[in-house]
C-alpha cells in the first residue's frame, strides 16, 4: 500500500483519495459471502463518487488478485447501474505466435542468444476494439517514475514490461 501511495503521489493523487479493499492480500477472499461483501463495498464507492470512467485489470486467468478485482468491480459496475464507462486494461499475456505476436516470439528467441537482448513494447494478440492512450514524453516519464516506487518488485522488469504508452 505504501508503494502505491508513493506512486500515485508522483501525479498529485493524495493518500486520502486512494481506497484499498480490505481482504487478505496473500490468500484472497475466503468464501462467496466475503466476495459479495466486497462487491457491496464497491457499489457503495460507486454511489458515493459518480465516476465517468473506471479502469480495471483485464481478466486473463493469471494473476488471481487482478482477476478477482476484475470480477468484483465488474459486478459492482453492473449492480450500480450508472452510465460510467468500464475499461479493461491488459497487463500481460503468455501467448506467443510467429504470426500474431512476432515481437514477443523474437524476444523469446533472443533469450537464448548470448549477449543479445530484444524488448518490444507489449502488444495485443488481435487488432481492433482497443484504445491507445496518447501520452507525451513528460507523461511517459512520470509513468516510469511511478513504476519505480514499487521497490518490493523487480523495478527493471516493471519498466521493461510496462514502461510504455498504455493501451486498453
Amino acid at each position: 500500500m505504501n508503494e502505491s501511495f508513493r506512486a500515485w503521489e508522483v501525479i498529485g493523487i493524495e493518500e486520502g483519495n486512494i481506497h484499498f479493499l480490505d481482504y487478505d492480500e496473500y490468500y484472497g477472499l475466503s468464501d462467496a459471502a466475503e466476495v459479495e461483501g466486497c462487491i457491496d463495498e464497491v457499489v457503495g464507492i460507486f454511489e458515493e463518487y459518480n465516476f465517468d470512467k473506471i479502469y480495471i485489470p483485464l481478466y486473463e486467468g493469471g494473476h488471481y488478485q487482478h482477476d478477482i478485482t476484475n470480477y468484483i468491480v465488474s459486478r459492482a459496475h453492473i449492480l450500480n447501474g450508472k452510465n460510467s464507462k468500464l475499461y479493461e486494461c491488459p497487463e500481460y499475456n503468455a501467448y506467443y505466435s510467429i504470426k500474431n505476436t512476432p515481437e514477443k516470439f523474437l524476444s523469446l528467441l533472443y533469450k537464448i542468444v548470448p549477449l543479445c537482448e530484444y524488448r518490444p513494447p507489449p502488444l495485443f494478440i488481435r487488432v481492433g476494439g482497443r484504445l491507445y492512450l496518447d501520452m507525451n514524453d513528460e507523461e511517459l516519464m512520470m509513468k516510469r517514475e511511478m513504476l519505480q516506487a514499487f521497490k518490493s518488485q523487480d523495478i527493471g522488469r516493471l519498466l521493461n514490461l510496462y514502461g510504455f504508452k498504455d493501451s486498453y
